[in-house]
């Protein structure tokens, strides 16, 4: 299969000391337009260890809303020396990505080698609404269409799914409500 390609870029990057032990610190890739996302691909820093505690977010309307990505939700992430992480959004339309960090030492600074973005213009759907309309339409089949976006470290019993890191949870609850 073809790569992408790099659509965005960030060179190194050093957020400001935390003053407090749950301050967040976003490093952001900021798009001309919307585009169906592929990977974005984090580079350790050379003297330092990729936060610990972190998530990737992405937005369909230039940063005023963020949506986590499900399955990059990172607690507790690994030392991963100077391998480069990489996340899948598997077709995710956005025109903003960040990596932001949800827990830091008081008075560290998160830091981060690098970060490129991979993507094409062309969306799975297509309507005759722009912007938004059109990213979260999109984004429902991300949401709601694929297994391959589901988060499976969540798993429960009552699911249709016996394997939950072979293939997803197909499972939709009924309720009828009897006044």
């Amino acid at each position: 299969m073809e790569s992408a390609p790099v659509i965005a870029s960030h060179d190194a990057w050093s957020s400001t000391p935390a003053a407090a032990y749950w301050e967040s610190k976003a490093c952001e890739l900021k798009l001309d337009g919307l585009y169906a996302l592929d990977q974005l691909s984090i580079t350790p820093p050379e003297d330092a260890a990729v936060p610990s505690h972190f998530q990737i977010e992405y937005s369909i309307n230039s940063g005023e809303t963020w949506y986590k990505l499900n399955s990059a939700q990172c607690f507790f992430f690994p030392e991963v020396g100077k391998k480069r992480i990489i996340f899948n959004f598997n077709g995710v339309a956005a025109n903003a990505v960040r990596f932001l960090t949800t827990r830091m030492e008081p008075s560290t600074a998160a830091q981060l080698g690098g970060m490129a973005l991979t993507g094409e213009k062309e969306l799975l759907f297509d309507c005759s609404q722009r912007g938004t309309t059109i990213a979260a339409l999109n984004n429902l089949w991300y949401a709601y269409g694929s297994t391959v976006n589901e988060v499976h470290l969540d798993y429960v019993t009552w699911g249709q799914s016996k394997r939950p890191f072979e293939d997803g949870i197909a499972f939709m609850g009924n309720a009828e409500w009897i006044a």
